[in-house]
């Protein structure tokens, strides 16, 4: 007997779910939690591999060895056919991919009592919005992976689709619904028919009118507020050498994306960043950017970030202890102040909204469910962008951190069952 399962592997957190007695059952996939960071840590003695909370709690602990976090953003980028140093070894990013997606089949296949497993991965709707041949092979590269790490039988659903299919589950009639999925990496929207008599279709391609995607989302509104908020306490703003040029913004860019980190902690990084010190006219803002890089505490300075970001949904303004990182340190940050920083984020989202609508060959007023999932629609400036383009529409946002993964093992009982 085969298990069927939807995977959502996400750039912040991932889960999984299967089909257990015609439900969907998430899988625990850590102790007591059904989602899990993704995040690695590689020991550096042994190069044990760590995974999720475990993996950032050695982070923090300051455990020697490799933290990365935000793995899935490589996907669609001529990243895929490179590697990176990991500790002494040189380790394939495809590889890399792999340990977490395998570790994740472990947890499956301990919860669901069967290693013949048959699965949904969700993918975003673009993994590459502005080269069609780095999207396709995104995709390719995850069903390679997926190959690789044994799964049986492998498919692909857009992760607002498979949003769509678990709310449509509780649905009475038939709706035409909008899903906005604004993830940590992707934000993705689509225009679909659903209802009762719907669910059990074996082909559902023509009750999607639309899809629209782009490669932006919550991490980017991380990089913004760290960036702008916390990085003019590191040097961002001072100047360098008699002639008092600028600091070199590359330098604080990398250290604000939690893809480029890692690559900032290596020896010529290291090197450039104390040449740079020692031609600081502002000292006391520069050694704390050596003290943050030589420590290697700049993934728990954006850590902040993100919790700073997450807190503008609730409370304004934000007074953010960076104590953690560096003593005696804070920053306040406002909801208009962040909301300046992604008005560029926007307004991408509203031009992506607004064409998914135009595919569909529908009006705004002809909407009459908005699904919203990913932590980032919780942003206040998201939020009204909804109501505003959607005015008559019901909004649903619930089981905005598993709707996903359960739609993909829905979507794995119609494809496979």
């Amino acid at each position: 007997m085969r298990a069927l399962a939807g995977i959502d592997f996400g750039t912040s957190n991932s889960a999984v779910s299967y089909i257990h007695a015609g439900e969907v059952k998430m899988a625990e996939v850590e102790p007591g939690a059904e989602l899990i960071p993704t995040a690695l840590f590689f020991m550096a003695e042994t190069n044990r591999r760590l995974y999720g909370n475990e993996a950032i709690q050695a982070f923090l602990n300051q455990s020697e060895g490799r933290f990365m976090r935000s793995i899935k953003s490589i996907l669609g980028t001529s990243m895929m056919d490179a590697y990176t140093r990991v500790n002494k070894y040189n380790i394939d990013f495809k590889d890399i991919i792999r340990y977490f997606i395998s570790h994740l089949k472990t947890r499956l296949e301990t919860e669901a009592g069967d290693k013949e497993l048959s699965v949904v991965f969700g993918r975003p709707v673009k993994f590459n919005e502005d080269n069609e041949a780095l999207d396709r092979q995104g995709e390719d590269m995850l069903r390679s992976i997926a190959g690789m790490t044994g799964f049986k039988e492998v498919e692909f659903q857009y992760e607002p689709i498979a949003a769509a299919f678990l709310h449509e589950r509780e649905l009475s009639g038939e709706k035409l619904a909008m899903v906005l999925d604004i993830g940590g990496g992707t934000s993705d929207f689509a225009i679909i028919k659903i209802g009762e008599k719907l669910r059990d279709k074996i082909d559902r391609l023509g009750d999607i009118l639309a899809c629209t995607g782009l490669r932006l989302g919550g991490n980017d509104f991380d990089k913004d507020l760290n960036f702008f908020s916390f990085m003019p306490l590191f040097g961002k703003d001072a100047s360098i050498t008699e002639k008092k040029l600028p600091a070199p913004s590359h330098i604080y860019y990398q250290l604000s994306d939690w893809s480029g980190i890692n690559t900032m902690y290596d020896r010529d990084n290291m090197r450039s960043i104390r040449d740079m010190c020692r031609e600081s006219n502002d000292k006391e803002k520069t050694n704390r950017l050596l003290h943050l890089v030589s420590t290697q505490r700049a993934h728990e300075l954006l850590g902040l970030a993100e919790e700073t970001k997450i807190r503008l949904t609730r409370e304004d303004p934000v007074n953010c202890n960076l104590g953690p990182v560096l003593d005696e340190l804070s920053v306040t940050v406002t909801r208009d102040e962040f909301n300046g920083y992604i008005q560029g984020y926007y307004e991408k989202i509203q031009k992506a909204l607004d064409e998914c609508i135009r595919q569909a060959g529908k009006r705004n007023t002809d909407i009459e469910l908005v699904i919203l999932t990913g932590g980032s629609t919780d942003i206040i400036r998201i939020k009204e962008l909804t109501q505003k383009t959607f005015p008559q529409a019901l909004i649903s946002g619930q089981n905005k951190f598993s709707s996903v993964c359960q739609g993909l093992a829905y979507d794995a009982q119609r494809r496979f069952g």
